[in-house]
């Protein structure tokens, strides 16, 4: 897992400078092509890479929390960059590092008395699409731009549960029996509004569901296992927590019974402010009366001088 993981945190950098090599070459071939004026002032503004920050919450959606009456709110921050290919369409890349917590305290199973919580890492890529079509040069770029976006990723995730005052990460426990991996596909999806600051610079309130494949960030999914096939002691408490609570007068349920629900995957969303700011990362080209015109030779016109 430590291989693939750093497989894809190696794709994931090339990636972000492959945008950045094939917007360098489009203004290269800006200086060395025939073009007209208008296409030239158009095309300079419109593949520009961006670098971006966000600063929000995080909150989990699963076994211990499926209402928003009982959603936790932990702090989640994410870096990026962004290559805008047209008019709507942008490429984007994000490295997010956000907390998630969960408790049966606030919700409909609050004799199961489980909780956790975990740290989780992020990378993903996708696509920007802007509702509002990007037509104009970037500094004169409309004031407010409502989009959406989608992406693709891995995410690690470690939950950990709190027993006489230290805390234990449960998947080596296997609580359940089961032996799950810690890094996992996320499916990023959702969408935001920009505001225009400055010449360079955008604000974005965004909000964004991440579905994933797993049950098991908060290592509820299934079945109780049978106390006696347990080894570890600690193992054995954090499994069934019922008589810890004092629910049903401090009876433990059989192996067997229902724990969680398998059918329905885990996830989490995370929503915020967005800093956006437009790298400069070659010579500005909007002096369009340094640039050479050209004109067709056999329309009897030559190159001015």
């Amino acid at each position: 897992m430590q291989r693939f993981l750093r497989h894809i945190v190696i794709l994931f950098f090339f990636s972000v400078f492959g945008f950045n090599t094939i917007a360098q070459h489009k203004k290269f071939k800006l200086h060395h092509k025939p073009f007209n004026r208008w296409h030239s002032h158009h095309l300079m503004y419109i593949n520009n890479i961006r670098a971006t920050a966000l600063l929000g919450l995080s909150s989990y959606y699963g076994d211990m929390c499926d209402q928003i009456v009982c959603f936790r709110y932990r702090p989640g921050i994410t870096l990026g960059t962004y290559w805008r290919y047209n008019h709507r369409f942008s490429v984007r890349g994000d490295f997010t590092y956000l907390r998630l917590s969960g408790t049966d305290k606030n919700n409909l199973n609050q004799t199961r008395n489980l909780s956790f919580r975990s740290p989780n890492f992020e990378l993903a890529a996708g696509i920007i699409y802007d509702i509002i079509p990007f037509e104009r040069n970037y500094h004169i770029r409309a004031q407010y731009t409502p989009y959406v976006f989608a992406q693709i990723g891995v995410f690690y995730f470690n939950p950990k549960a709190e027993y006489n005052g230290k805390w234990y990460a449960l998947r080596p426990l296997r609580t359940e029996g089961v032996k799950y991996k810690s890094i996992n596909l996320s499916l990023p999806f959702g969408g935001g509004l920009r505001y225009k600051l400055n010449s360079y610079m955008d604000l974005s309130l965004e909000m964004a569901y991440r579905k994933t494949f797993t049950d098991y960030i908060d290592d509820v999914s299934t079945v109780y296992r049978d106390q006696t096939s347990f080894t570890d002691p600690v193992a054995a408490a954090l499994a069934d927590r019922t008589a810890e609570g004092g629910y049903y007068n401090g009876t433990r349920w059989e192996a067997g019974h229902k724990r969680g629900n398998p059918k329905k995957k885990d996830g989490y969303f995370l929503f915020g402010f967005k800093f956006e700011y437009m790298i400069k990362t070659t010579k500005q080209l909007h002096t369009l009366n340094s640039m050479p015109r050209f004109r067709h030779r056999n329309s009897g016109m030559h190159r001015k001088r």
